[in-house]
């Protein structure tokens, strides 16, 4: 009995190939779903972007629509108080 299971053959060549098959089918399936994890990834990171700008822009909006007190300054330039008197150029190297 264990002679005629040692000699036969038949299903040795299927087996082969099914393991075969399995095994390159597996590698394949596992490197694309890295590539996909790798790509569903960056584009949920795209869309953090697209957010944080829109939430970003919104808050500058926000900030400009408030009226600018007199005290503060704008883009490192400091804004004096009201002006009292209005000085004209002279004219006498016209």
């Amino acid at each position: 009995m264990i002679q005629k299971i040692w000699t036969d053959t038949r299903g040795g060549v299927i087996t082969t190939e099914l393991v075969l098959v399995a095994s390159v089918t597996t590698a394949m399936l596992l490197a694309g779903l890295s590539t996909l994890r790798s790509k569903v990834g960056a584009e949920f990171q795209n869309m953090a972007d697209t957010v944080q700008t829109a939430s970003s822009a919104s808050a500058s909006i926000s900030e400009a629509k408030k009226p600018l007190d007199p005290r503060e300054s704008v883009d490192g330039v400091e804004i004096a108080g009201e002006i009292d008197t209005f000085v004209a150029p002279s004219t006498e190297n016209l």
